[in-house]
């Protein structure tokens, strides 16, 4: 609990609450004992809450009496990287940023509309569910891959098309009446949020600090450093109890205090106590037509040649797959076809091509790049192979030998069946490639069907 600091500081500990933003777990919230717990810190002055887990109608429901039973407004934040699914069921999955890009950056003359579109679907779908913080993704501005070749104007292209993708986003939820806060990743770890505000001239000196793994100590003093408000991942009467030893100490003073008390209170005051509600009602199954022709158009033919394509005996196409089980269990492509295994027990490959699934992201675990490694050494000894990964384009850099290299950027269903669709000719190959891959412009040009 809060220190006993002195009688009569009662201002001072709903001060110190109004700056801090919890978790708040979806899944608990039908549990009564943990409903009262939320409401008590409203009560209490939370500053908000960062939404995880649960169904969308009971959040929405929630988040409805929740805001009842404050006396200021209350700060609602979510992550949208696949619009509002990754911290809530029942919402539009919507793929990631990187698909985002690599279907922007398609020849296609429609995809920006498209895109646009998209997004404004996603922040309706925030506005819906009660969100009125949602946290932009971070636009990647520099590749980890090597540089460029001389004369290549690949990191041109990719910084501007990410600086347009970036507008995007802010616009669709600002035109929401939504306050997207983007990010910048800090050098000691973690991320500092900035509100985008449509009126610039009149922008509240607001920062938002997350740190998944620091101490209650360590977010307090961030907040006498630069933070004004605390995203934290630890229980809020830890958080807010170490804002109070070092406001006794004199970390943070009384002036550093009332700034960024003042500066929360000032964007919760543009954010209004009440949120407006949707126009219309949000149509979820468009919005899922919506996200399956983003995924579609994002899947990008990196290498391929055009005799191994397209596969016309499709059912006879063995897929082997790695990186993460669970997303390929998930998906229908194993009922389309006749041999499917896990790259740590493949089954014996007679017909060809094969087709490896890859999924996995940057930062990969252990158990991951031993399986990673495993089918590198499969599609060495396998001609052709078709190698794709669903998430990270930079893990197809390990293949570059393979015949046919493929990104889909998402590990979901949909992708996967997008990714088969190009496979078998049914849809073409329509995304580009937003990053710095190890094959150069030149090499791309000269494999391509």
């Amino acid at each position: 609990m809060l220190l006993n600091l002195l009688s009569g500081q009662t201002a001072l500990e709903r001060k110190l609450y109004g700056l801090v933003i919890a978790r708040l777990d979806g899944d608990r919230i039908r549990h009564t004992s943990y409903g009262e717990e939320v409401l008590s810190l409203i009560r209490k002055g939370i500053g908000g809450f960062l939404l995880q887990g649960g169904e969308k109608d009971e959040i929405r429901a929630f988040l409805t009496r929740a805001r009842s039973h404050g006396d200021r407004p209350l700060l609602f934040a979510s992550s949208v990287d696949n619009g509002m699914s990754a911290p809530m069921r029942g919402a539009t999955h919507f793929p990631g940023p990187m698909a985002f890009a690599a279907a922007f950056g398609s020849d296609d003359p429609g995809a920006p509309l498209l895109i646009t579109r998209a997004l404004a679907a996603m922040a309706a779908e925030a506005a819906d569910l009660g969100i009125n913080i949602p946290l932009m993704p971070q636009f990647p501005q520099q590749n980890p891959a090597p540089p460029p070749e001389k004369n290549d104007e690949r990191p041109l292209l990719q910084a501007a098309l990410f600086d347009r993708l970036n507008c995007e986003y802010e616009a669709a939820f600002l035109n929401a009446d939504l306050t997207p806060w983007r990010p910048e990743a800090l050098a000691r770890g973690g991320f500092l949020y900035s509100p985008c505000l449509s009126d610039q001239n009149d922008k509240p000196f607001i920062h938002a600090l997350i740190r998944e793994d620091d101490s209650a100590a360590s977010f307090a003093s961030c907040i006498a450093a630069e933070g004004d408000l605390l995203i934290g991942a630890g229980e809020p009467e830890a958080l807010v109890g170490a804002l109070a030893h070092a406001f006794e100490t004199g970390l943070v003073t009384k002036e550093r205090l009332d700034q960024a008390f003042l500066g929360v209170e000032a964007l919760k005051v543009r954010i209004g106590r009440e949120y407006p509600a949707a126009a219309t009602p949000v149509d979820y199954e468009r919005n899922s037509e919506l996200a399956q022709e983003i995924a579609q158009k994002a899947v990008t033919l990196v290498k391929g040649r055009g005799r191994f394509m397209p596969v016309r005996d499709s059912d006879r196409l063995p897929l082997i797959y790695g990186g993460g089980e669970e997303h390929f269990l998930l998906s229908h492509l194993r009922y389309y076809v006749s041999q499917a295994s896990h790259v740590k027990k493949p089954l014996p490959t007679h017909e060809r091509p094969v087709v490896f699934l890859l999924f996995g992201g940057r930062e990969k675990g252990k158990g991951e790049e031993i399986e990673f490694e495993k089918a590198e050494q499969m599609a060495r000894s396998i001609s052709p192979a078709i190698v794709v990964s669903f998430g990270s384009p930079w893990l197809l850099d390990r293949f570059k030998e393979a015949e046919i290299l493929i990104a889909a950027y998402d590990p979901s269903p949909e992708a996967e069946e997008a990714v088969f669709r190009c496979i078998t000719g049914e849809r073409p190959f329509e995304g580009r490639l937003p990053v710095n891959s190890v094959l150069s412009e030149k090499e791309r040009k000269r494999t391509a069907p």
